[in-house]
């Protein structure tokens, strides 16, 4: 049992510390990380899904340290425990940071913008940026960052890790947002709209009733009456009554 809790505490003190940026992690300059995302991270790891606050605190009763310990909501870095500062990189042209659903209107709007802590993570792995975000979301927005664009307008960037990577702030002229439909159930695009309209209604629409048209008020014979049919040959009734009077009008005046 005791082996059991001394690799549990060298696999968190890995994780954790000596290589945090592999799982998307990283310390504050004051030596903090929050709880909740070094949690999540765990829960997403084979075998570490049990770990709970309450584990950190049995593994300190039993003997084995970590170079952190649990402050309320925060991880906090032993005294005489530092981590090294993230130096300023050149990165690779492209970087890619995966967005929750719920804030992909506000990335639009004002790029990305850390509230909480001082640093944004992004990386140069797709597979990384989306496997931050699936802690909070399992279906993430994934966008590129246009890095170089943005080193170049003098954003810096910090190494915190071989693929992960560190900015304060990133405007949205900097990201390219992928094409995603804004079509929604209960929502009808004008094209479809007009479809609808073009569309010449059946029995089968109307749900078995009968819809009457003009062709069925002339009686049954209507596509064959000379009033509606063009070019027939058949004299029209409205053509004998006129030929009756002028007929008429003659024989007055004789």
């Amino acid at each position: 049992m005791k082996d059991i809790h001394r690799t549990l505490a060298k696999t968190i003190s890995y994780i954790g510390f000596h290589s945090p940026g592999d799982y998307g992690l990283f310390w504050d300059d004051d030596g903090t990380m929050p709880w909740k995302e070094f949690h999540w991270a765990l829960q997403r790891e084979p075998d570490l899904g049990f770990v709970r606050a309450s584990t950190l605190h049995e593994l300190q009763q039993l003997g084995f340290s970590l170079p952190f310990v649990l402050d309320g909501r925060l991880l906090r870095l032993r005294d005489g425990v530092t981590h090294t500062p993230y130096p300023l990189v050149i990165t690779p042209s492209r970087l890619y940071y995966s967005c929750l659903r719920k804030n992909l209107q506000h990335a639009r709007e004002f790029g990305l913008v850390s509230h909480q802590r001082r640093y944004v993570a992004v990386a140069s792995q797709q597979t990384l940026a989306v496997s931050i975000a699936r802690r909070r979301d399992p279906q993430p927005i994934l966008i590129e960052i246009q890095a170089a664009k943005a080193q170049h307008d003098g954003i810096a960037f910090r190494l915190a890790g071989e693929y992960l990577y560190l900015v304060e702030a990133l405007p949205p002229q900097y990201l390219v947002f992928p094409l995603i439909s804004t079509k929604t159930r209960g929502q009808v695009s004008k094209g479809d709209q007009k479809d609808r309209r073009s569309q010449v209604p059946t029995a089968a629409a109307y749900g078995g009733s009968f819809q009457l048209g003009i062709e069925h008020l002339r009686g049954n014979n209507a596509a064959e009456d000379p009033l509606t049919t063009k070019g027939s040959g058949k004299p029209s009734k409205s053509r004998d009554w006129k030929r009756d009077a002028r007929r008429l009008r003659d024989k007055r005046k004789v």
